[in-house]
């Protein structure tokens, strides 16, 4: 599955007035895939032109999401992809 680029800036625009930060990253590794491209107010990466998030445009195995962190400390997780392929065993042994 490859990330939705168009989905989370649509996500993001609908609920900016609320929004802390925003992450992209693949849910089953995100403390190695994820990277902020929401944050204070405005977009840290360009959604219209990005193709990759920390230099992976998406997963064979895991599933992309966006975490949205929420002014009054709430947050919510939200799959971000463009319903490909995944193959749960294709998953690294390294993971």
């Amino acid at each position: 599955m490859k990330y939705d680029f168009k989905k989370a800036k649509t996500l993001i625009e609908a609920e900016r007035e609320n929004i802390e930060r925003v992450s992209l990253g693949i849910r089953e590794d995100w403390y190695w895939t994820a990277d902020t491209v929401y944050e204070d107010g405005s977009f840290k990466i360009d959604l219209d032109t990005v193709e990759k998030i920390t230099g992976i445009s998406g997963s064979s195995w895991g599933t992309p999401y966006l975490e949205i962190e929420y002014k009054d400390g709430s947050s919510k997780m939200v799959p971000c992809h463009d319903n490909g392929p995944s193959d749960p065993l294709a998953r690294p042994i390294w993971v």
